[in-house]
């Protein structure tokens, strides 16, 4: 951030999307605060162009990222948005992101948490339970039934429901004999107020936000009867649902208000049926039986008013006039042409001109590449122009303007940031760029091509669609994309010792096609040196020539002793856990152990990463060699040169994986000052956003800052992740799964063989938990010599803690003293060979029970995590959910569209983790 931006008060909104959270961050950025805002919905565009407004893609149920800047306030609305909360005095659940923002929030920091007006005020003392500091930065808003001018129908509360149902049908249905309570909060009494106690905190622990008195929904309804005759021009009708039945009534919440203004409720309805009515909101559906419903008896008879009648004097015409008209009319038809023809023109120009920078973007030539994006912005802003009038295409060549202009922001900063590369990596070189201008250029790309791609969302022209899903999948990746160059870019003084330390980082290579738990064979190593911000030697070497220098003694996993006839623990074999934070630091140890050097970190890659690099950059020309390397090429050029007559201490892995990591690094780091290649760079920032999330690549750091950023977003590969604890059944029932691998046959049968996943929940009658976890090989080897060959699987299945197996089958083997059990922190292992002969195909089949029961009164939610093993590629993943007669599912993962069904059969892939969260109801 700027120097003046940082003197400005700093808040971050969760839940941006909802109706208070937009309002609230309005409401800030009217008195010039900086507003930060995290949602996963549409955010109005005036947030979004705000140059005081930074959208952030960030997942809060994971811990906040390190590079964040420190917020002054953080308004939390997780709790408000999720919570169900219908009965008085009700505990509501807190979510995991409530939790993480709690759990780091800074000294100076204030945070405000808010839900709905009955909740139970337990809540302050559960979550400030870690301790009484807690108390001192954290506040528990309570807010009534919101409602205002642009409230939104998803708001869900009682009074809402009844406003859409007035602004969109003539009748008004009430529920329970229109007794349900409702406590008014007009929403900007609401903002102003938080803003107040923001600035001048009581010593209060708890406040409560409503603007008028309880009302029943009832008066409410008639309320709202007066006003839609003045302000709609229609009458509504009030009736009953269902027959007339007798309802003991909701005990009222006596609230002492903490708002500093307080609207009355018929001047609030009254605000936001004008603002309905007058952005041409207002429906008159047609009559509907109402054999379901009965009057209620109102208190008074009141007095229809009907709008006034408006009729206006036709002109006459005469045959002079219409003959002068014909002329008229000949001349605005010629200009309509033209200008259809000029805006199609625009439009196309606008199309060509953005096609052609995101190519000359990509091929290094920012120059060209600007001014082809400034040509786009300038031909999309004329069609805009020209469709003022023609919604659809107005707001489609606003959404092309403003991607137009997102790409101008991201050249802008690709171009800054491969200066940077450029003087970190070429001696001599002086530090010129501006950082925090790379970061907010990168972070305007960020948040205007997600607002272009959402916008897209709302136009449909028939013969356009299939051209604006191809812009909407642009500009999300060019968002994506502008997202991970911020934050690497933000990264990078940290990653090179800017700061004038020097750095040392140990990378080894590991070979994905002979699995192992932490991702493939560690085949090679490279040390890679920074010092003072400036790159230093890069070593590339054979894992062999340093594990023969190991002098003590470290005994081995059994299974490797036992089928290879491993007698010693060396680095080639260090990623033996499926941890890759317990890896990283055997790693560490040993590498030191056999060099007696340290390292600040650890980077971990696999071939698959590397294909990918070569995918992007095409084929490298290894000159000591005569071959021409490509991503198609790679694995058996590398088997051929690596292991063909290899022995421990041979040079032609090194020579090989040394010529090739060279030529890769130089193609990587080819940036001239001309701008001339900047490809390297794009292309990796791609390719290492690819590995990270597809665990294709692991990292972990002693640099705190490193450290916490990676942390945060799980890319060190703890098991279980950070984020998912199997063991907290506190608001849900958590399920966990990772398969790992070992391929102990000493060949690369890895790269023949095709692996099917089934995983089977059924919920008992006593919502119990019964796992069926079934997985097929296929060893499409066609011969017993290396590199395929049979596939020696040593599997480890990860579930739950204390989960018990029930059945296995194997094969033809069924003997369920064949798979070994182990407790291992919040998880359980089943462990046991797997073995796949050449041109076959072999399943192994697991059913246990998982010790938890689904909460079916409290929290109704079955969440299961599937955790892919580092290495794999997108294994095929199968989910069945069943229940018994008396459950059916409410929504999978937010979404209703399975409501009321028992039975689901997802087909999915573990190109990255998956998730699931199901929430059932009884019938």
């Amino acid at each position: 951030m700027s120097t003046s931006a940082q003197k400005k008060l700093s808040v971050l909104i969760t839940e941006a999307g909802t109706f208070l959270g937009t309002e609230l961050a309005r409401a800030y950025l009217a008195e010039d605060t900086i507003v930060y805002g995290v949602s996963n919905t549409t955010l109005p565009g005036d947030l979004l162009i705000n140059h005081n407004f930074t959208l952030l893609e960030l997942d809060l149920s994971q811990p906040l990222p390190a590079y964040l800047p420190s917020f002054d306030l953080i308004f939390d609305f997780s709790i408000l948005k999720n919570s169900k909360i219908n009965l008085f005095s009700q505990m509501p659940a807190v979510p995991q992101q409530t939790e993480n923002i709690i759990s780091q929030l800074q000294d100076n920091t204030k945070l405000f948490i808010f839900s709905k007006i009955a909740t139970n005020e337990d809540l302050y003392d559960y979550l400030t339970r870690s301790g009484s500091s807690l108390k001192r930065k954290l506040k528990l808003v309570l807010v009534g039934d919101l409602y205002g001018p642009a409230v939104k129908e998803q708001e869900g509360n009682e009074l809402t429901n009844i406003i859409f149902q007035a602004i969109k049908s003539d009748k008004i249905i009430l529920e329970d004999e229109g007794l349900r309570l409702i406590y008014p909060a007009y929403v900007t009494d609401v903002t102003e107020s938080i803003i107040q106690i923001a600035k001048e905190p009581k010593d209060k622990e708890i406040y409560r936000f409503v603007s008028d008195q309880a009302k029943t929904s009832l008066t409410v309804s008639y309320e709202l009867q007066d006003i839609a005759r003045l302000v709609l021009g229609k009458e509504l009708g009030l009736f009953f649902s269902g027959p007339q039945k007798q309802i003991t009534h909701e005990p009222e919440i006596m609230v002492t208000a903490d708002v500093i203004k307080k609207t009355d409720l018929r001047e609030g309805l009254n605000k936001t049926l004008e603002y309905f009515n007058n952005n041409e909101q207002i429906e008159h559906p047609k009559k509907i039986p109402l054999a379901n419903y009965h009057h209620p008896n109102p208190p008074t008879q009141r007095e229809e008013q009907k709008p006034p009648h408006v009729t206006k004097r036709l002109p006459v015409f005469t045959l002079a006039y219409n003959f002068k008209a014909r002329n008229v009319i000949a001349i605005l038809i010629m200009l309509f042409l033209l200008t259809v023809t000029k805006t199609v023109l625009d439009f196309y120009l606008g199309a060509t001109s953005l096609k052609a920078a995101k190519s000359q973007l990509e091929s290094g030539d920012f120059k060209a590449a600007r001014q082809k994006a400034s040509n786009s912005q300038k031909s999309f802003h004329a069609a805009a122009n020209k469709t003022i009038f023609i919604k659809s295409l107005n707001t489609l060549a606003n959404s092309l303007e403003t991607g137009s202009t997102a790409a101008l922001y991201f050249t802008d900063g690709a171009e800054a940031f491969s200066k940077s590369i450029y003087d970190i990596t070429q001696p001599g070189s002086t530090a010129t760029q501006d950082k925090d201008a790379v970061s907010a250029s990168f972070q305007k790309a960020t948040s205007l091509s997600a607002y272009a791609s959402a916008k897209l969302n709302s136009v449909s022209i028939s013969p356009l669609n299939s051209s604006i899903e191809i812009a909407k999948k642009e500009f999300t990746d060019l968002s994506r994309l502008s997202q991970s160059a911020y934050e690497l870019s933000n990264l990078l003084d940290d990653l090179t010792g800017a700061s004038g330390s020097k750095k040392t980082y140990l990378v080894l290579l590991q070979n994905n096609t002979e699995l192992r738990p932490g991702g493939g064979f560690i085949g090679n190593y490279a040390t890679v040196e920074f010092n003072q911000g400036k790159l230093g030697d890069i070593t590339v070497d054979d894992i062999y020539n340093i594990d023969g220098q190991l002098k003590e003694k470290i005994e081995p996993p059994k299974e490797l002793k036992d089928k290879l006839g491993t007698t010693q623990l060396y680095l080639r074999d260090s990623n033996w856990s499926p941890d890759n934070t317990l890896n990283s630091q055997t790693e560490r140890d040993l590498f030191k152990k056999e060099t007696g050097k340290s390292v600040d970190g650890v980077i971990t890659l696999d071939l698959s990463f590397v294909q990918e690099i070569l995918e992007s950059s095409g084929p490298i020309r290894l000159e000591d060699y005569k071959e021409d390397i490509s991503a198609k090429n790679l694995f058996e050029k590398g088997e051929y040169y690596s292991e063909i007559g290899f022995f421990p201490g041979s040079t032609q892995k090194k020579d090989f994986f040394g010529a090739l990591s060279k030529a890769l690094i130089a193609k990587v780091l080819q940036t001239e000052k001309e701008d001339k290649n900047a490809t390297s760079q794009i292309a990796l920032i791609k390719a290492v956003r690819n590995a990270l999330h597809g665990k294709h690549m692991m990292l972990s750091f002693d640099d705190p800052n490193l450290a916490t950023y990676v942390a945060t977003h799980g890319w060190n590969q703890p098991l279980p992740p950070l984020t998912f604890n199997p063991a907290d059944d506190s608001f849900e029932t958590r399920d966990f799964l990772t398969i790992s691998e070992a391929n102990l046959g000493a060949n690369k049968v890895n790269r023949f063989i095709e692996r099917k996943i089934s995983y089977d929940m059924t919920i008992g009658r006593d919502a119990d938990l019964v796992a069926k976890l079934k997985i097929s090989y296929t060893n499409n080897s066609q011969a017993d010599t290396w590199p395929g060959g049979k596939y020696t699987n040593f599997l480890r299945v990860y579930v739950p803690a204390n989960s018990g197996l029930l059945e296995v089958r194997n094969g033809d083997v069924t003997d369920i003293k064949t798979v070994a059990t182990q407790i291992q922190g919040f998880l359980t292992s089943f462990s046991t060979f797997v073995e796949v002969p050449i041109k076959s195909t072999k399943e192994i089949e697991l059913t246990y029970r998982i010790p938890k029961n689904i909460k079916l009164e409290t929290n109704p939610t079955y969440h299961v995590y599937f955790s892919k093993q580092p290495g794999t590629e997108s294994d095929p993943l199968t989910f069945i959910f069943n229940l018994p007669q008396y459950l059916q599912i409410r929504s999978i993962n937010g979404s209703e569209e399975v409501t009321g069904k028992q039975n689901v059969k997802t087909e999915t892939d573990l190109e990255v983790d998956r998730q699931f969260t199901i929430e059932v109801k009884k019938n």
